[in-house]
């Protein structure tokens, strides 16, 4: 009982400002707010500075940030340090009240007036700030110490003086500031106002990190990664990563989701790699996104969840990223996004395009040449296509020759199609062969033809092998080479090109002598023929009527006859037609048969002559 009488007595002959600390502690901010007044009125300094604590942090009263700056400016002139650092805080940047409740509102200007009397901003006044700071410091502040170094360091609020930002830096740290200790490693690190030091910096780095300062165990993390300041370590680096981890820092989230996923560093973990990933990535950590986009897409050791993927890749495109707007407009063409959408698609495209992405321009240009997702539109086609050649995108060399030559440059599209001949394309270099054998477009030139053709031959082009048998068998000039010829048909043949297989047959029907080289003749005719080579079809037909060179077949020679006819072969409809009125290997039709007849005489078939093969 009389410990509390006592405690009682005791309070009553508190100062205001213990009284205000007191309901402060409680949770009575206005009633602190009332007491520390009351203080301040009796002259006590500390009371002005916590007044105005109180209104920058809208405890018992409405937050404004003009009548803290006011409160501490009466502590800052009392000479209290405290008030000198606040005050100089708001000084250097200015601020405002509220604003976002008074925009565009009828009356918002009256209302306001109401609401904060002292007025709704406060500029900066740097100068200002950079003197109280001092003040401050001189009294033993040690944060207004950093302030001062990151404001002389970054010259921004105040002219550039890297010295001054060393020995601000140098006077909190020897008072165990992180902060301090941080910035003086970022300076020795990499050599800002004062020589390089790598390793001093790391010493510097590892004092604030061992601090908990997060951006040093970031950067402490990355010395021991790179061996710069330190040896290469990492097993140290995967420490420092997942202690900057742990305190949210984005970028060491990131760094030890990498570790995590390769096993190097920290401990092979897919699980806890999705998830710094994910907590780097909902951060806002551009790289984090895309890796996160790039890690559900790979598959790999885990399954691939295209939809994440998508959904990340697309904030990653949203972000900016060309990669990501490229690969989530391929997601939208292929459906791997939720659905095929190609107006979508050529929007990211073009997007990716726009930042220089080459295959982004490239399938943008395809989709404007085909009118899929965006309406056709040749001249678009033909600048992307080029826009992404110019890129050194490969596949575009002969896609951009093609759209010079549209446009009427055609020195540009030859270019074009020597650039892409002499990166590999067999298509250009074919290309290129057969203009040279021709002239068109360049000069005649049969030695560089037999050059490009070859390679596109040995390279698979069966069009380019069918060219050069024809320079070879003297078709364009030059001397004829039949061992040449034959080899590049044969060659072309055994590609499966059509044109070439029936001049390989007939070189082989010639050898009326050798049945084996007859059936392989017929047989290499077959194989033109199912490919619908209609002088081949013809051919097959006449062999199967006649006996030259296989048993006479009339079944087979109809159905041969009957598939050049269809294309137009006029020698073959006569001879369909009488086998048809001799009821030959069909059922007898000879009113069909006299009309396919009668169609190849008005076409100028000779009736003597048809049925020769």
């Amino acid at each position: 009982m009389t410990k509390v009488l006592l405690q009682g007595i005791a309070r009553l002959f508190r100062s205001p400002l213990e009284r205000g600390e007191e309901a402060y502690a409680e949770g009575n901010f206005f009633e602190a707010f009332r007491l520390w007044r009351k203080a301040s009125e009796a002259g006590e300094a500390r009371a002005d500075y916590l007044v105005g604590k109180l209104f920058e942090e809208g405890r018992g009263v409405l937050r404004d940030v003009v009548e803290a700056a006011k409160w501490h400016r009466r502590g800052a002139e009392r000479g209290h340090a405290g008030a000198q650092l606040r005050l100089a805080r708001i000084l250097l940047h200015g601020g405002r009240n509220a604003g976002e409740f008074f925009r565009a509102t009828e009356g918002a200007d009256d209302n306001r007036a109401l609401l904060f009397p002292g007025g709704a901003q406060i500029d900066a006044d740097c100068q200002e700030a950079v003197a109280l700071l001092a003040s401050a410091a001189e009294q033993g502040e040690v944060e207004a110490g950093v302030i001062l170094g990151a404001v002389f360091f970054e010259g921004v609020k105040a002219p550039r003086d890297l010295d001054a930002a060393r020995q601000w830096y140098e006077w909190a740290a020897e008072r165990g500031d992180r902060n301090a200790q941080f910035g003086l490693g970022d300076m020795h690190f990499n050599g800002v106002g004062v020589e390089r030091n790598a390793e001093r910096g790391a010493d510097f780095y590892e004092k604030a990190a061992q601090a908990g300062h997060s951006r040093a165990q970031l950067a402490l993390a990355t010395v021991f990664h790179q061996g710069q300041g330190r040896g290469v370590d990492l097993a140290a680096a995967g420490a420092w990563y997942a202690k900057a981890a742990e305190q949210n820092d984005p970028h060491a989230l990131l760094a030890a989701a990498e570790m995590h996923i390769s096993g190097e560093g920290l401990a092979k973990n897919l699980d806890r790699a999705e998830t710094y990933l994910r907590r780097a990535a909902k951060a806002g950590c551009y790289p984090a996104v895309v890796r996160l986009a790039a890690f559900y897409s790979a598959g790999g050791e885990v399954e691939p969840d295209l939809r994440e993927a998508a959904n990340w890749h697309r904030r990653a495109a949203e972000m900016g990223d060309a990669r990501a707007q490229y690969m989530i407009a391929e997601m939208l063409c292929s459906g791997a996004a939720g659905g095929v959408n190609l107006p979508e698609a050529a929007r990211w495209f073009r997007a990716a395009a726009e930042q220089g992405h080459a295959t982004a321009a490239y399938n943008l240009a395809a989709l404007h040449a085909t009118g899929q997702g965006v309406a056709r539109d040749m001249e678009q086609a033909s600048r992307w296509y080029v826009f992404a050649a110019e890129r050194g995108l490969l596949p575009a060399f002969l896609k951009a020759s093609e759209a010079c030559e549209r446009d009427g440059d055609p020195a540009k599209a030859l270019e074009w199609l020597l650039r892409a001949a002499e990166s590999g394309d067999v298509a250009a270099r074919m290309r290129l062969g057969a203009r040279q054998l021709i002239g068109e477009g360049c000069a005649i030139d049969l030695a560089a033809a037999e050059k490009w053709l070859a390679e596109a031959g040995e390279a698979g082009g069966r069009e380019a092998l069918l060219l050069l048998g024809h320079l070879h068998s003297g078709r364009y000039g030059g001397e004829a080479a039949p061992h040449k010829a034959a080899e590049a048909y044969g060659k072309a043949a055994e590609m499966g090109e059509r044109e070439a297989q029936y001049l390989v047959a007939l070189s082989l029907l010639e050898r009326k002598d050798d049945a084996e080289k007859l059936a392989a003749g017929v047989e290499m005719l077959r194989r033109a023929g199912e490919q619908g080579h209609s002088a081949a079809q013809f051919r097959l037909g006449v062999i199967h009527c006649t006996g030259a060179g296989a048993p006479v077949d009339f079944e087979e020679a109809v159905r041969w006859y009957e598939r050049a006819a269809e294309q137009g072969n006029d020698l073959a409809r006569y001879n369909l037609g009488v086998m048809l009125m001799k009821g030959q290997g069909a059922p007898q039709d000879f009113s069909r048969g006299r009309a396919l007849v009668a169609q190849s005489v008005e076409r100028g078939v000779a009736p003597a002559g048809a049925a020769k093969a």
